[in-house]
C-alpha cells in the first residue's frame, strides 16, 4: 500500500506503509511477555468445554507468563498451567505488546 502526504508548500511525498496480516498461530509459539487473542480452540469437545469453563475460549485475550512445558498463562485476572499437547490445540492472533495495558503488572 501506498500513502501520499500533501504537505501546505504543496510537495508530494510518498511513504510506504507495510500492514502484516498476523496469521494464526499456535499458543506454544508464543514467548513470555507476548499477548495474544484466542481464536480457535481444537480438540476432543469435552476438553474444549472444560477449557472454555476456564476462560480458554474464543475471543479471550491471553498473556505468556512461563513458556516451556508446562506453561503459564494469564487470562481474564487468572492464571493456568497447560501441559505441551493443550498449546498445540489453542489457535492465538498475536497482538503488539502496546496493547498489553489490560494486564497489570504483577
Amino acid at each position: 500500500m501506498r500513502l501520499s502526504l500533501n504537505s501546505k508548500s504543496g510537495n508530494t511525498r510518498s511513504k510506504d506503509i507495510e500492514l502484516q496480516k498476523v496469521a494464526l498461530m499456535p499458543l506454544e509459539f508464543l514467548n513470555p511477555g507476548d499477548c495474544a487473542d484466542i481464536e480457535e480452540v481444537t480438540g476432543e469437545p469435552g476438553w474444549v468445554g472444560r477449557l472454555a469453563e476456564l476462560g480458554v475460549s474464543t475471543g479471550s485475550r491471553v498473556l505468556v507468563v512461563r513458556a516451556g512445558s508446562p506453561c503459564l498463562i494469564e487470562l481474564r485476572g487468572v492464571r493456568l498451567s497447560l501441559r505441551s499437547g493443550l498449546r498445540t490445540q489453542i489457535m492465538v492472533r498475536p497482538i503488539a505488546r502496546a496493547d498489553t495495558a489490560i494486564f497489570p503488572a504483577s
